[in-house]
């Protein structure tokens, strides 16, 4: 397996993940949108924000995802989606309380290094086909 194919792997792999990661937030529906949508403690529940924040996060997982997948646009895709994951670690953050929680509440931020490897590694944003 040569870089470049390795590279393709990668990128399918990921855009695969990312495209789930919609797809169940799709189907967790409109409640579950608002949910994943919210905000930091220090500012007023605003629920149309915190729906349109979580509708925000959907469409760049699915249509992040696809973009991947498909090989279009890849460096534009995976910087989107390096930016939902880390909105999601900081969120996922205060839940951690030691080595245990670390492991189980890092995933966001193991999957933004993984989506930045592939937009810096990438050789071209316009669907090369690597």
């Amino acid at each position: 397996m040569n870089e470049k194919s390795a590279i393709r792997f990668l990128r399918i792999a990921m855009g695969t993940v990312m495209l789930l990661h919609g797809v169940m937030k799709v189907m967790g529906g409109p409640s579950f949108w608002q949910n994943l949508g919210g905000l930091p403690p220090m500012v007023p529940d605003i629920g149309w924000l915190e729906l349109g924040l979580g509708v925000v996060a959907t469409l760049i997982e699915l249509v992040g995802g696809l973009m991947l997948i498909l090989g279009w646009q890849v460096r534009m895709a995976a910087a989107a989606l390096v930016a939902v994951m880390l909105v999601a670690f900081t969120y996922h953050l205060p839940n951690v309380d030691g080595f245990r929680t670390l492991m189980t509440n890092t995933w966001p931020l193991e999957l933004a290094l993984v989506l930045g490897a592939i937009a810096w590694m990438h050789p071209g944003s316009r669907g090369s086909g690597a």
